[in-house]
C-alpha cells in the first residue's frame, strides 16, 4: 500500500480559559468571560469576539482540517449556523477530562460531501464556547459569558 505525505492538513489548537473583563451589556461591571488564546498568543473574549484582532481560522473540507480546544474548565462548543451534515460529529461538542487533567474536544473531520455546498471563497460561521456548570452537567454556566469567534469553512 502506498503512503502519502500530508502537508496541507491543519489542526488548529485553541486554549479556553476564564478571565474577568468589563461587560458593556451591564454598564461595565466586571464579569467572568470565556477567553480564547490562539497559537500566536492573541486572546479574545466575550460575545463580540470577532471585533478583536485575531488570526483567521480557515478549515478546509478537502484537507480534513480540525480544531482542538482545551481548557482547565469543562466546556461545550456549538455552531448554530453550521449546515446540517457539515461535520461527522453531531453538535454540541462537550469536552471530556483527559489523562492530563485538562478538558478537551476536537471538531473531528468534516463531511467531504459538504464541499459541494460551500461557496468557493468559504462560508463564515460563529462558534460558541460555553463554560459548563460542571464535569457532569454540560449546561452552560450562567456565571460566565460565552465566547463567539468565527471560523471559515472552505471546500
Amino acid at each position: 500500500m502506498a503512503s502519502k505525505r500530508i502537508t496541507d492538513h491543519v489542526e488548529h489548537r485553541l486554549v479556553l480559559g476564564l478571565a474577568d473583563y468589563p461587560d458593556p451589556a451591564s454598564g461595565g461591571a466586571i464579569k467572568k468571560h470565556v477567553e480564547c488564546t490562539y497559537s500566536n498568543g492573541q486572546k479574545i473574549h466575550g460575545p463580540k469576539a470577532h471585533s478583536f484582532p485575531h488570526p483567521e481560522i480557515v478549515l478546509s473540507i478537502s484537507e480534513q482540517d480540525t480544531i482542538h480546544w482545551s481548557s482547565t474548565e469543562p466546556f461545550h462548543i456549538t455552531i448554530p449556523t453550521a449546515p446540517s451534515g457539515l461535520f461527522f460529529r453531531p453538535l454540541p461538542w462537550v469536552s471530556k477530562r483527559g489523562k492530563d487533567g485538562l478538558h478537551h474536544v476536537n471538531s473531528g473531520p468534516m463531511n467531504p460531501d459538504a464541499a459541494q455546498f460551500m461557496p468557493p471563497k468559504g462560508h463564515s460561521m460563529d462558534f460558541k464556547a460555553f463554560k459548563c456548570v460542571s464535569d457532569t452537567n454540560p449546561a452552560a454556566d450562567p456565571t460566565a459569558i460565552h465566547l463567539d469567534p468565527h471560523i471559515i469553512v472552505e471546500p
